[in-house]
């Protein structure tokens, strides 16, 4: 700093007569003087409370956009949880209705096998029909001394006749197993 203004200063304070030059320094100094020393707290303390007030703003618009930002995440999470409960309740009608059909279905399979077996079996007993007439024209054919060929031929027809006998049992027995368990 310049000392001329403090000296001018306390001239005037004693008494002496200031030249123009120095009063106009005192004039032009001293207000500059006190104009720093005021308005730089002053400037200071303004700009401070600026910071803090856009801190303070900052501060609320981040709040609020938060509030906004988490009611928008609960509305999605309702939706969400909207659409589990809807989907649950799908699957639950849609298991309901697999299970039933699959009831249904096999109800049905069941009845195609029975009709199926049963046909099979009216075939298997055509069958054992013909070749036990089959063999009672071998026999006959025979006679009372049959020959080897013929003896094995009836041997065979014999023991076709058996085989016959024991699957039209099996079937039979499935299909008595089946009507029962229906």
């Amino acid at each position: 700093m310049n000392p001329l203004p403090v000296t001018a200063i306390a001239h005037a304070i004693a008494g002496v007569p200031i030249s123009d030059v120095v009063l106009l320094a005192l004039i032009t100094a001293v207000p500059i003087l006190i104009s720093g020393a005021i308005v730089a707290p002053l400037t200071i303390i303004i700009n401070n409370r600026s910071v803090a007030r856009a801190k303070r703003m900052e501060a609320e618009t981040s709040r609020a956009e938060k509030v906004a930002d988490w009611a928008r995440q609960d509305l999605v999470a309702e939706r969400l949880e909207k659409q589990q409960i809807q989907t649950a309740i799908k699957v639950e009608e849609v298991a309901r209705i697999s299970a039933v059909t699959s009831q249904i279905t096999d109800k049905k399979l069941d009845e195609i096998h029975g009709a199926v077996n049963s046909n099979f079996t009216a075939i298997k007993k055509a069958l054992l029909r013909a070749t036990e007439r089959e063999l009672v024209l071998l026999i006959h054919i025979a006679g009372d001394k049959p020959t080897k060929d013929q003896k094995v031929e009836i041997e065979a027809t014999r023991k076709q006749i058996n085989e016959l006998k024991a699957e039209i049992d099996i079937e039979d027995t499935k299909l008595r197993n089946m009507k029962g368990a229906v």
